[in-house]
């Protein structure tokens, strides 16, 4: 197993890297909840972290006539996937829930579309 994974071509970590990093940026945009239940991440939902248009603008191609999976990721079977979890993105700090979060899309962005020399929005995008 160990071997697979250095043996990954380096776009692999480019396309999980830079998504990580444009879902972190775009999450510090929105709007958090304030006070002391929000800096300890008490009873937010996955919901209340990733919005609706959140997901929308990470995912823009999801829903593309070219895709094979066209409607199977969306928003709505996301939050509801998520809840079948009761840990995920629900437990410690705002700041680490929001990185479980960010990690799994990066997961589902790389496997979905990243790293694909015809990508809608090039390669890395």
């Amino acid at each position: 197993m160990a071997l697979l994974f250095f043996n990954l071509p380096s776009s692999f970590f480019l396309v999980s890297f830079a998504f990580f990093c444009i879902a972190i940026n775009l999450f510090s945009i929105t709007n958090a909840p304030s006070g002391a239940k929000a800096a300890r991440g008490d009873c937010l939902p996955v919901s209340s972290l990733i919005t609706k248009q959140l997901f929308h603008t990470l995912f823009l191609h999801k829903d593309d006539t070219a895709c094979p999976a066209k409607d199977f990721y969306t928003y709505r079977s996301f939050i509801k996937a998520s809840k079948s979890f009761p840990g995920f993105g629900t437990t410690v700090s705002l700041t680490m829930r929001k990185r479980e979060i960010v990690a799994f899309l990066a997961q589902i962005s790389h496997e979905t579309i990243g790293g694909r020399r015809t990508a809608p929005d090039r390669p890395y995008a």
